[in-house]
């Protein structure tokens, strides 16, 4: 789970590790919607590893919900991720579990 207005982390590795893409991505709002007031065109940065590369971005939700990120290469690769939101995940952890 990820905590409200806290960024997150957005990974994608092509497959073969594509080197030198423009990998897109769009984010998705809880309710299902594309944001594109924060997030109109989005593009991932290539960080090289030593064989391929790997894709990273990052968004920050501004409210509690399932978030998605679909991603896509120009090499017809294609992901879609799904991010829980929650007001404070310190305060899920401390609840104690109930045994019936």
């Amino acid at each position: 789970m990820y905590t409200l207005n806290k960024p997150i982390r957005i990974e994608y590795q092509p497959a073969g590790g594509g080197i030198g893409l423009t990998v897109g991505y769009e984010v998705l709002d809880e309710t299902g919607v594309k944001d594109i007031v924060n997030y109109p065109d989005t593009v991932l940065t290539e960080i090289p590893l030593t064989v391929g590369s790997i894709y990273q971005g990052y968004f920050t939700p501004d409210e509690v919900g399932t978030w998605t990120v679909h991603i896509a290469d120009p090499l017809g690769g294609l992901a879609v991720k799904q991010y829980v939101v929650t007001k404070d995940i310190e305060k899920l952890l401390s609840i104690p579990a109930m045994i019936a």
